[in-house]
């Protein structure tokens, strides 16, 4: 039973659980408010792209739209005005509605995220087929492999040659022998304090090999598919720098104006020139307030 009557009147107490469920209420709706400053945008890429990379693209779009709105909301949150309310309860209220801008920040990033992997994963999936492939129970594969990393690649490392001097010039042989081999060599070229370095460090001999493997791949689909691979790895790497971003605004949010401004400032840079460098030009959206 409710703890009023029709006509709006209180009949009891609040219970904790009655003033909880009014709570979200109200976060709900100043959420809800906050997104409507924020702006327009598309919470399903595939309605604006057809290919894997252009729906990760599609959602960088999405959340510099969104980045691109928070100013504007936090104007709005800033200069709420309710002259019924005591000057603690305008700062509380002005409080409330700012949190309820990176709530709405969120909910975009939630809507938006699941796309990239999605898309990612599909575009991995379709170049499967064209990617080399090292098979441990071929033995000729196996013999070969470790030819051209005792005769080819590893004399150019002693010789201080890079990944990026070195990976250009092999055949598929010596692609396979760099990813049998280089996490080892990786490891073992550091020391233990340096471990950290040797992911990112194989993420980039990685990225290395697909685009040797795109040169060297015939025209058709098999260049088509891993041309969109690549394309989707760097499209997945500027939105997860730009959610990245967004929530590094968010935690600002608790500090000092001047802070917020100018962590909120840098990102906008950082995600409008990743943006354009990715190729997802942002959409022309209608101001809503």
């Amino acid at each position: 039973m409710p703890p009023y009557t029709a006509d709006g009147h209180f009949t009891e107490t609040l219970t904790e659980a009655h003033k909880a469920a009014l709570a979200q209420q109200r976060i709900s709706r100043q959420i809800g408010e906050a997104s409507f400053h924020l702006g327009k945008y598309t919470s399903e890429p595939a309605l604006v792209a057809t290919d894997n990379p252009g729906r990760i693209r599609a959602v960088v779009t999405g959340l510099y739209e969104t980045t691109a709105g928070i100013a504007r909301a936090l104007e709005q949150a800033s200069n709420f005005k309710d002259d019924s309310l005591t000057p603690e309860g305008l700062a509380d209220a002005r409080s409330d509605r700012r949190a309820a801008v990176f709530g709405a920040v969120s909910a975009r990033i939630e809507a938006l995220s699941p796309h990239i992997d999605q898309s990612f994963k599909a575009a991995e999936k379709a170049a499967e087929p064209f990617w080399p492939k090292f098979d441990p129970e071929n033995v000729a594969q196996a013999v070969r492999t470790d030819q051209s990393w005792a005769r080819l690649i590893q004399p150019q490392l002693d010789k201080g040659k890079g990944w990026d001097e070195i990976i250009p010039t092999l055949d598929h042989d010596g692609l396979l022998a760099v990813e049998r081999f280089a996490p080892g060599h990786e490891a073992a070229s550091r020391s233990r304090f340096d471990q950290h370095e040797v992911p990112s460090s194989l993420e980039g001999i990685k990225r290395q090999i697909e685009h040797r493997v795109i040169a060297a791949a015939p025209e058709g689909p098999a260049r088509d598919a891993l041309q969109a691979l690549a394309d989707a790895h760097s499209a997945r790497e500027v939105a997860l720098g730009t959610i990245q971003a967004l929530y590094g605004v968010e935690e600002a949010n608790g500090s000092s104006p001047s802070r917020l401004g100018e962590t909120l400032t840098m990102a906008q840079i950082q995600i409008k020139r990743a943006t354009f460098d990715i190729g997802a030009q942002p959409v022309p959206v209608e101001a809503d307030v």
